[in-house]
């Protein structure tokens, strides 16, 4: 299985099957098929992917074992009632913990999420369910870890207030980012670690080994940061390049001055 960021330039099933009955009158046959318009689809974005130079260094593959977890098509989110309006893959801005919204699936029942990605991964958990029996165990043991410390959770869910959505900053990093949104992913580093020092020896602490690999891999990315945005402006919610960064912006301010 391949996946990757859909880009707004990507086709959808339904594209392919328009284009298809556009090109020949003989498509009909293929356009009514979902399955195969989508896969064509995604070999249609496969293969704009690899035309972009752009793109080349910047994914990786891995296995995914679609046997770890069961398959729950339209017909079982439907009657089972584990979304709202059946809406099982996005998750809306009202679906963090705070916002007013109705006890009506057992998405809403269950989410007390304070951020966008961990009310996306909860959406992900429910509708692939796992079946390994090892995988069921330690996630509820790590369920039960932090229930059992009601004083963690309540010091990750602080720690968590504010935090952006990576995933939509990321999106903007591969588009055109400005230098708030590198701010913005700076300051959600600098979080993770912090949810990481109060994760370090407790229960859960293996959580913390995983993030703190990942944060180790975007030191350099810190650095580069550190070293060329003025962290005092910042703090006044100003984005801006520090004077001796440049000689053109060391010139530019001493005029300013």
């Amino acid at each position: 299985v391949v996946t990757f960021v859909r880009h707004k330039a990507t086709d959808s099933g339904q594209d392919v099957a328009y284009k298809l009955a556009r090109e020949s009158a003989d498509a009909h046959q293929f356009t009514n098929d979902h399955l195969l318009t989508s896969a064509l689809a995604s070999l249609s974005d496969y293969m704009r992917l690899l035309s972009r130079e752009s793109d080349f260094h910047s994914y990786r593959l891995s296995a995914h074992q679609s046997t770890l977890y069961m398959r729950l098509d339209e017909s079982a989110l439907r009657n089972l009632n584990l979304f709202p309006n059946h809406a099982a893959v996005t998750v809306s801005q009202g679906a963090v913990r705070g916002r007013k919204r109705s006890v009506d699936s057992l998405f809403a029942l269950l989410n007390k999420c304070r951020t966008q990605q961990g009310a996306r991964l909860l959406s992900q958990w429910i509708r692939q369910p796992l079946r390994d029996v090892a995988l069921i165990n330690a996630r509820l043991d790590t369920v039960e870890s932090f229930k059992n410390d009601p004083n963690l959770i309540k010091a990750v869910q602080e720690a968590l207030k504010g935090t952006c959505d990576a995933l939509n900053i990321i999106s903007k990093l591969s588009k055109r980012a400005r230098l708030q949104d590198l701010m913005v992913l700076y300051t959600f580093v600098k979080k993770c670690q912090t949810v990481c020092d109060l994760l370090h020896g407790s229960a859960v602490g293996m959580f913390a080994e995983q993030l703190i690999g990942n944060i180790d891999s975007l030191a350099n990315y810190q650095q580069m940061i550190e070293q060329s945005v003025d962290m005092a402006a910042m703090a006044r919610h100003e984005y801006l390049i520090l004077p001796d960064f440049d000689d053109d912006l060391t010139q530019l301010d001493e005029k300013k001055r």
